[in-house]
Parts: structure tokens; sequence; C-alpha cells
């Protein structure tokens, strides 16, 4: 799904002080599209060699297989939007959809954000500004990005499934489907065989995020805020054992509140990256 920014999408130089706030606005734009309208956590070096393409095991394309789990992966993310434009790096380790931990740095390996979620028990660590949240069940608090959407549905998006789970048996016809998840928002997807090629969230008959599959590139583009994602994994290796029990660092201020100037700022700010159309 190709941009059509045009001559307005260029590059952003990006102050030291708002690399942060603008990574952590990567996160916040792969889980709330729809809405926007301690752990001491570093990226764990990955090693294996480079991922090779593999048919993708049959199952609803709202669940991760059983294959994906128990293992660790290194992505490369590409965020832009009214903010500017920033490549980051994300970890992730996956024992299961609920029960992970993500790490993100930028290119040179200075730790940005970590979010570990382990059977409704989550904390978000914010390593520029030094805090940390927690919290219990499915809904993070509104300083987690992934807020109000369930924490189980990063991974999915990562992967490559649909990040809604059906409040009911969706609608099928030939390679299309629709569904009503739990939180009763509508999403539309298309399927070739048992393989998830693209999805869209709707509000009403308005189309407001949508995300497709080029190649081995995901693309996440979100309409009201004018933002568009690319990542593509790059690594990939079995889950080096199991994920340790995480504690907040000792420096690090408690603090789930919202950060209302971010959310000023984005809201101020036009739009440089027009997202692609959604996929018909």
């Amino acid at each position: 799904m190709p941009s059509r920014c045009g001559a307005s999408c260029r590059s952003w130089a990006i102050p030291e002080a708002s690399r942060g706030r603008l990574a952590g606005l990567v996160l916040s734009a792969l889980l709330a599209p729809a809405l926007t309208a301690g752990a001491q956590v570093a990226a764990a070096p990955v090693t294996a060699a480079p991922v090779t393409s593999a048919p993708m095991p049959v199952a609803p394309p709202w669940e991760i297989p059983a294959s994906e789990l128990a293992s660790q992966r290194l992505f490369r993310l590409r965020y832009g939007g009214p903010e500017g434009e920033v490549s980051i790096r994300v970890v992730l380790h996956l024992a299961d959809a609920d029960h992970y931990r993500i790490s993100a740095a930028d290119l040179v390996g200075r730790p940005l954000w970590s979010l570990s979620v382990d059977a409704g028990e989550g904390l978000w660590a914010d390593h520029r500004g030094q805090r940390y949240c927690r919290f219990t069940g499915v809904v993070a608090p509104p300083a987690v990005p992934v807020s109000p959407f369930a924490s189980s549905s990063l991974p999915p998006l990562l992967l490559g499934r649909l990040p809604a789970v059906p409040a009911e048996e969706p609608v099928r016809t030939d390679g299309n489907l629709e569904l009503v998840d739990r939180e009763g928002l509508r999403w539309t997807a298309h399927l070739a065989g048992d393989s998830l090629e693209r999805w869209t969230l709707w509000d009403g008959e308005e189309p407001v995020a949508w995300w497709s599959r080029q190649g081995g590139e995901s693309i996440l583009s979100e309409r009201r805020r004018g933002m568009q994602i690319r990542w593509r994994e790059v690594l990939r290796e079995p889950l080096a054992g199991a994920l340790p029990t995480l504690t907040a660092p000792p420096s690090y201020r408690e603090d789930c509140a919202p950060d209302l100037a971010d959310e000023t700022a984005a809201e101020a700010s036009p739009p440089v990256l027009a997202p692609a159309p959604p996929p018909s």
C-alpha cells in the first residue's frame, strides 16, 4: 500500500528531547487508531539467522498459531506522522498472547520504552521519562499507549494477525471477513487462503485505520491523525527460557497519568503523512 504523501513526506530532524515521546506514539498508533480520534527492560540481543518465509499455519486470523509462540523476534519500524518521522527497533519476547515482553530502542540501542504483560498483570516503563505504570486486567490505563484496547492485541498485530477477537461468529463471504469485536468495533478483512492479507477498522461507514501486507512488510495507516507505520521482522529465534518476573527500577517514579502535553501537540499539528486509501 504505497503512500501518496508527495512532497510533504520529507525527513524531519527530531530534537533529542522529543525522540522518546515520538517513539511512544509509535505504540499508540499501532493499537489505538480508532480512539485517537518496574521493569528495567532493555532490548535483549537477538542473533538468529535472517527470517525465511513459510506458509502460515491454519488458524483463525485473530489467533497466533502455536508454532509462532515461544519465540523472540526483532522488528524494524518506521513511523511518519504529524510529529515527524522516526525509526526504532522493537524486540518481542513472546511466550503466548497474554504473556509477553516488548522493548523498544532507537537505532543506536538507547532504550525508549518497555511493556511486560503476564496473565492480566502489566508493567509499562518509559525509560526516557524515568516513570512506570502498573496495571491489572486486559485494558491498560491511559498512560499506557495500548489503552483502551486489550493488552493482548499487540503481539497479533506485530505478527500480521487481526488484533481483534470477534464477539460472535464472523460473517464470511469468499475470502472476505466481517466481525464486531468485544469492544463493539467493526472490522473487515481479506484472506488469501489461510493468510491474512489486509484488514480495515471502521467507525460507522468511515474507515479510520487499515493494515496490509506487502511482501515481508506490514503497513498500518490511520486517517484521523495522518499516521503511517511500516515494520518488518528481521530476526527470529526460539525463546530462551521462561520470561523473568520484572520489577520497577528503583529510580523511576510511578505515574499512570496520560501525557496531556503530547496529546495536545499531536492534535494541533497538521498531518505531514497522508495515509494510503483503505483497501477495497
